[in-house]
């Protein structure tokens, strides 16, 4: 009985382990995702529930001082505009269309696909 005891606590505690131990660079990412659904020409709250990270693109450059990010509609599977954000501090600068080409030629230092990381 203990040992079926034991065995029941170590699955959450096994679990939970696991979903810890994501990228280095979550915490960028999710603050990068929340000012993307915070800025001040943001559509709407439907479009905000389906911006999410299980529904992104996300590319980083430079050790998390770029991020590039696109969400893809989980009814039809279309992918939006790509937004780049620039970290500024502890904050973030959403980069104009120009400001983010130059960055398609840097190499990535982490990618990640619908949550997945490639």
């Amino acid at each position: 009985m203990k040992k079926l005891r034991l065995t029941l606590w170590m699955i959450p505690l096994a679990i939970i382990l696991v979903a810890c131990g994501g990228s280095e660079y979550d915490e960028d990412i999710e603050s990068a995702i929340d000012f993307h659904r915070d800025y001040p020409n943001f559509i709407n709250e439907e479009t905000k529930a389906i911006e999410v990270r299980e529904n992104a693109n996300i590319v980083v450059y430079d050790d998390g001082k770029y991020i590039t990010l696109s969400f893809i509609d989980p009814e039809d599977e279309t992918e939006g505009r790509k937004e780049s954000y620039e970290k500024v501090g502890n904050s973030w600068k959403q980069l104009k269309q120009y400001e983010s080409e130059p960055l398609l030629n840097k190499t990535p230092v982490y990618q990640e696909q619908l949550g997945e990381e490639l």
